[in-house]
């Protein structure tokens, strides 16, 4: 772990002043299958390779990548992958070199009012077919595929596929000059859980930074009304993070992060390498690591029991809801100088995903006290340009 410490300051001494834009028509986007014989383990859910989505950039920029791994939640029994989307689990109707999929948006965007630091740097989204936070390596016991028997015939490959799309785009573009490792929600989680298992895929030199965005786990005890009424707090109700452990590491056959499983003397040990903020407070991530990450992340919320939408003031969910905002807001603070955070006081989750439009948006602001109003994208290309700054920016009630 000292090793990857003493990393961050070589990621820190290739820092850049700023960027290079080129006016010019951005490029359609295209569907890239992963050849099956190429990339025998890079397997959707029900067995059809994996993929991505690429628009080429243009210009200077065209040598700057942005790779995000998609999010869409996960599965980890047999009742919830069956209730899948068919465009979660498989990449059935999609054509290599075709121009269809999920349109690429927030930081992905081409739009240089939304995305104005990356809007012509070559963009790629790594299709989210395997449901398991990117994290599993198991096969099937037994085939044919079948929607509802998700423990005997799906695979669950999505570190392979992460690994395998990441060379394949890195032989289609010559003479990188940065690249941007990124992700939205299991996304998020998965980009922080992988990036040491990307990282040597990487050119020697090429300048890399990673930023999970609605990936930062909180392991804080569930919403209880038989809690303490101070925060209904149960530390007794299983987390997220503790469900993900204990059901989705078995079914899916995966770990958590490299460096910190190898380190992990105990049973408890590999387990914490499941948790993003814990991989990323402690150092193992050897490259500067942003976080973009709602102190109120509504999609948390919701799996540590609490209904959907904001709570009303005074209520028991919204003593829960300021407790766990102070909770997180304690954990943000403890990831590192080099560790940029970017963490609004809001109910919300996805930031670097929606455009103009959305009401998640990549280019819509928050509020942070002594600061004002800032966009996701206002923080994250000053902090790619120079993650020395240490940029923490963390809102308040």
């Amino acid at each position: 772990m000292l090793a990857a410490r003493a990393a961050h300051a070589d990621g820190c001494a290739v820092a850049v002043a700023g960027f290079t834009h080129s006016k010019g028509q951005a490029n359609p986007q295209t569907v890239f299958l992963l050849d099956s014989k190429t990339y025998p383990e890079a397997l959707c859910a029900d067995g059809t390779p994996g993929g991505y989505i690429l628009r080429e950039g243009f210009g200077p920029g065209a040598q700057r990548l942005v790779v995000a791994l998609q999010g869409g939640g996960y599965c980890a029994d047999n009742g919830d992958c069956g209730k899948r989307s068919k465009s979660l689990i498989s990449t059935k109707g999609l054509k290599s070199g075709r121009s269809h999929g999920p349109t690429l948006d927030g930081i992905l965007s081409a739009d240089q009012a939304v995305n104005p630091d990356f809007y012509d740097a070559t963009a790629v989204r790594v299709l989210y077919c395997s449901s398991d936070f990117w994290t599993g390596d198991k096969a099937p016991s037994q085939l044919p595929f079948t929607r509802d028997n998700a423990a005997q015939t799906w695979y669950f490959r999505g570190r392979a596929i992460a690994l395998a799309a990441l060379t394949d785009v890195l032989a289609k573009v010559e003479a990188a000059s940065g690249l941007l490792l990124t992700g939205d929600s299991a996304g998020g989680v998965g980009i922080v859980l992988n990036a040491n298992d990307l990282l040597p895929l990487v050119p020697a030199g090429l300048r890399t930074l990673v930023a999970g965005d609605a990936g930062y786990t909180l392991d804080i005890g569930a919403f209880d009304l038989n809690a303490p009424q101070t925060q209904y707090v149960s530390p007794a109700k299983p987390t997220p993070v503790e469900r993900i452990i204990t059901a989705g590491h078995a079914f899916w056959g995966g770990r958590g992060d490299r460096i910190c499983t190898a380190d992990a003397r105990t049973g408890a040990a590999r387990d914490r390498c499941y948790n993003t903020a814990y991989v990323i407070s402690q150092g193992y991530l050897p490259v500067p690591a942003g976080t973009a990450q709602a102190l109120d992340d509504t999609t948390q919320l919701l799996y540590d029991g609490l209904p959907p939408g904001v709570p009303k003031q005074g209520t028991p969910e919204a003593i829960y809801a300021a407790a766990f905002a102070a909770a997180m807001t304690a954990s943000v603070l403890g990831v590192g100088v080099y560790n940029g955070v970017y963490a609004p006081y809001a109910f919300i989750h996805e930031m670097f995903t929606t455009g103009s439009n959305g009401k998640e948006a990549f280019d819509t602001p928050h509020k942070f006290p002594g600061v004002g109003n800032v966009a996701p994208y206002q923080w994250v290309g000053p902090w790619y340009s120079d993650p020395c700054a240490g940029t923490k920016l963390i809102g308040g009630p």
